[in-house]
C-alpha cells in the first residue's frame, strides 16, 4: 500500500473526529464563533511553522496570487458552511455530505487545470452523489441555529 493512502486514511479518520467534537461544540457556541476560534487556535499553532516555511509563503502569495487569494477564500468560505451545516444537520450527516468535495475537485481540476479524472474517480463520484440523495430523502428536519450568542444563553437556561 502507498504512503499517500494512508496518510489520507489517517485524514479521514482526524476528519471524523473532528466532526465529531464539532457537533458536539456548536450546540454551545455559534457556528461563526467556533470558526474564529478554531482559526485564532490554528494561527498560534502555526505560528513556528510559518516562521520556518516563511520564503515558500511568500513565493507562493506572490507568484500564485490570485490561486493563493482564492483558495484562501475558499478554505474560509469552506469552514464557514461545514461549521454550519454541522449546527444545522449535525456532525454525522454533514460529515457525511461535505466528502462530496472529490467529486468537485475532480469537476474543477478537469475545468480549471485541463486535469482529465479517472474513471474510478467519476464512479466514486456517483455514488457518493447517491449517498448525499439518501441523506437528503430520509433525514428528519434541520435544526435551527442560534442568530448571536445571546440566543444559546437564553436556549441553554432553558434546558
Amino acid at each position: 500500500m502507498r504512503f499517500g493512502v494512508l496518510v489520507a486514511a489517517a485524514a479521514g479518520l482526524l476528519w471524523g473526529y473532528v466532526y465529531a467534537t464539532k457537533d458536539n461544540l456548536v450546540q454551545s457556541v455559534h457556528p461563526l464563533g467556533m470558526l474564529a476560534a478554531f482559526y485564532i487556535a490554528g494561527t498560534v499553532v502555526l505560528a513556528p511553522v510559518a516562521f520556518y516555511f516563511r520564503h515558500d509563503m511568500v513565493q507562493i502569495a506572490t507568484t500564485n496570487t490570485h490561486e493563493f487569494v482564492t483558495a484562501v477564500a475558499g478554505i474560509l468560505l469552506a469552514e464557514f458552511c461545514i461549521m454550519w451545516s454541522i449546527a444545522l444537520l449535525g456532525g454525522t450527516d454533514a460529515g457525511l455530505i461535505e466528502v462530496s468535495y472529490p467529486l468537485w475537485t475532480a469537476l474543477f481540476a478537469y475545468l480549471v487545470y485541463d486535469k482529465t479524472p479517472t474513471t474510478g474517480t467519476l464512479v466514486g463520484g456517483l455514488l457518493i452523489m447517491a449517498g448525499i440523495a439518501v441523506i437528503a430523502v430520509t433525514k428528519p428536519p434541520e435544526k435551527t441555529v442560534p442568530a448571536a450568542p445571546e440566543e444559546l444563553n437564553e436556549a441553554h437556561s432553558e434546558k
